[in-house]
């Protein structure tokens, strides 16, 4: 599904006439590339400003992150997303599709497909980013919409290299208690055997 075109340089060419969301989907590890890795930085801070989420894109450092992927289409970044770990998760556990951003030129309003080929490639090279770095389990989080969530995971499960499942409930991921979008459900697939429920690591609340 991908080639290493470059050390840590991974690529897939998904582009189709007729799919706005389509392009060449690349991830890399930002210290290898600082040319391309401080083209995204000046990018997300141009388009930023007029995004609804521009809170979770304005401050973005893309060199704080392990890797990196972004989506092109005609040379134009049409979707880009990190990896990302904290001490507030599981052991070796990172979390993908992190600071996930798409230019509304691309972002389809109604759509039956719940893993078009760019997002999954997207998360096929982060996996492989991911066992790379030797984590045990990658995580995706949503905030809302359980139900399209377990949907995208079913359709990673089917169409990808990983097995997914969802958490029943919604789960702590920052420090913010009183933030309601620090709750989020959590997709994960664990790429070893865990010695732990990762289910019971998180603070959990019902909706």
């Amino acid at each position: 599904m991908f080639n290493e075109i470059k050390v840590n340089y991974l690529s897939s060419s998904m582009f189709s006439l007729g799919d706005e969301r389509s392009g060449t989907v690349e991830t890399f590890v930002p210290s290898l590339y600082p040319d391309i890795t401080q083209e995204l930085n000046e990018f997300m801070k141009s388009v930023s400003a007029n995004d609804r989420l521009s809170n979770n894109y304005k401050n973005l450092n893309y060199f704080d992150y392990p890797f990196v992927s972004v989506t092109k289409r005609n040379n134009e970044i049409i979707a880009t997303s990190t990896g990302y770990t904290t001490s507030l998760y599981p052991n070796n556990c990172i979390r993908i599709l992190n600071r996930y951003y798409r230019s509304p030129s691309s972002r389809l309003l109604i759509t039956k497909e719940y893993a078009r080929p760019t997002e999954l490639a997207c998360v096929e090279q982060q996996l492989e980013m991911v066992r790379r770095l030797n984590f045990d389990v990658a995580m995706i989080t949503r905030d809302r919409a359980k139900r399209q969530f377990v949907k995208f995971t079913d359709a990673l499960s089917s169409k990808g290299s990983q097995a997914w499942e969802v958490t029943n409930n919604k789960c702590l991921v920052t420090t913010n208690h009183n933030n309601p979008r620090a709750w989020q459900y959590i997709g994960y697939t664990k790429l070893r055997n865990l010695n732990y429920d990762f289910q019971k690591h998180w603070q959990t609340r019902q909706e």
